[in-house]
């Protein structure tokens, strides 16, 4: 039952999910930074393999164009429609994408106990569109489960008819401004740790009533507040005089590009720095300063700059002549994403209806450059996961004192060593 087929729609094999932002992720993926996502979502109760793997084949029917594997077509990467079984383990092991193993696909469900886990290629979903399909997973899962009547409200199922926009290509070349110059490229303060080979997850739990509180209190985000905070802890532990702190903020475009149901990779960032006189500030205030900023950095103006920006890069990635020539150089740069001295990416309020009620926590994992905040939210609970590329603690033992300082309730998880999934290309045999 692990292998059991999806039902896919007639005309599936024409919906390939777009490649502009998938192949610059393929190219850029490295042993150091494979470029996957894994998102583990805690449950209240023991996950119950069989319906979990019925409702994963169920609930993937609705999504034909995540149904893809990797192949070279000339001097470039390319997605071809994969009609394999997307493949279903009982582990808590990260999955080898691209490989026979998954059946070459680019996106892997598993299960252990409470947790279950999706592991996707971040060329073939963001953490938007990873919590898109789960969500229906978990809708199918759950209804099933506790035989329950529950509420469809800001959740894809398969009574939503599949729209052009989810699978077509979003960065067109229209995108392209005459003037995408943002003007604010920072030299940023980077922190003195190394990759050690030990990617470390520290998490606080914070309940979301109290931590909400305080934001609306200094008329931030729950993003913004936890900005405030790790910016103060590397001033009080680092030497950064010379260089500004700067928090690369990751961004949604969707809304801007007007391409909300758009699936695939579609994020951008944005970068914070912290000045000389937001410094002077106390914390509160500090986040008010924050939040202003993001919000004219994150303007629909400055937003389709960055993705004109992008769209250009994409179009020089395919000039370069060879596949190796676009491997080496793209494959160099610890990331993709980031430039700042640390990175957050938040999902906001709670985003999961009404399967809230049966999850006790969500993570988003991944390989961090050096460092990067997640944020989730479910059930009441805030889930803040520290990810860093060592595993000392001297950072998140300072944001603990800050929480304690600023009297925001909170449950400090274990550290826990990681990895995710591994991830190789053009693989596939040509029964796919």
């Amino acid at each position: 039952m692990e292998n059991g087929r999806c039902k896919l729609s007639n005309n599936a094999e024409k919906m390939i999910l777009p490649n502009r932002a998938a192949s610059a992720i393929y190219y850029a993926s490295n042993k150091r930074d494979p470029q996957t996502i894994r998102i583990m979502v805690v449950m209240k109760d023991i996950v119950d393999g069989d319906i979990f793997i019925h409702n994963v084949q169920k609930a993937m029917e609705r999504y034909p164009y995540y149904h893809i594997a990797v192949a070279q077509n000339g001097d470039k990467y390319i997605n071809i429609h994969n009609s394999r079984p997307i493949v279903v383990k009982h582990t808590d092991k990260p999955a080898n994408l691209g490989s026979a193993e998954v059946n070459y696909h680019m996106i892997a469900w598993s299960y252990s106990e409470k947790n279950i886990y999706l592991d996707a290629s971040h060329g073939l979903l963001d953490g938007i569109s990873m919590l898109e399909v789960l969500k229906t997973v978990l809708f199918f899962y759950c209804s099933e489960k506790y035989d329950v009547d529950l509420s469809p409200d800001g959740i894809i199922t398969t009574e939503n008819k599949i729209e052009d926009e989810e699978w077509k290509e979003p960065f067109t070349d229209d995108l392209i401004l005459p003037n995408d110059d943002i003007g604010d490229s920072y030299e940023a303060y980077q922190l003195p740790e190394v990759w050690k080979e030990r990617a470390t997850r520290i998490s606080f739990l914070l309940p979301q009533e109290e931590f909400m509180n305080y934001v609306k209190e200094y008329h931030g985000t729950p993003g913004i507040v936890i900005t405030t905070f790790f910016s103060e802890v590397i001033s009080r532990l680092c030497d950064a005089q010379n260089l500004p702190i700067v928090t690369t903020m990751y961004v949604n475009s969707r809304p801007m590009l007007g391409k909300n149901k758009a699936g695939g990779c579609l994020v951008t960032s944005v970068d914070l720095p912290l000045t000389k006189d937001m410094k002077k500030l106390q914390l509160g205030k500090r986040a008010y300063e924050y939040r202003k900023m993001q919000k004219e950095k994150a303007s629909k103006e400055q937003i389709l700059k960055k993705v004109s920006k992008q769209v250009r890069e994409y179009i020089d990635n395919d000039r370069i002549k060879s596949l190796q020539e676009k491997l080496d150089k793209l494959g160099k740069a610890d990331s993709v994403f980031q430039v700042g001295t640390f990175s957050v990416s938040s999902t906001g309020r709670d985003p999961f209806g009404s399967v809230g009620k049966f999850i006790r926590e969500i993570h988003n994992i991944v390989i961090p450059t050096t460092y990067l905040i997640e944020m989730n939210c479910v059930n009441d609970m805030f889930t803040i996961d520290f990810l860093q590329s060592f595993s000392e603690a001297r950072y998140v033992d300072e944001f603990e004192k800050i929480l304690k300082e600023e009297e925001i309730p909170y449950i400090r998880q274990k550290a826990e060593i990681y990895n995710t999934s591994s991830v190789i290309y053009d693989q596939i045999d040509e029964s796919v």
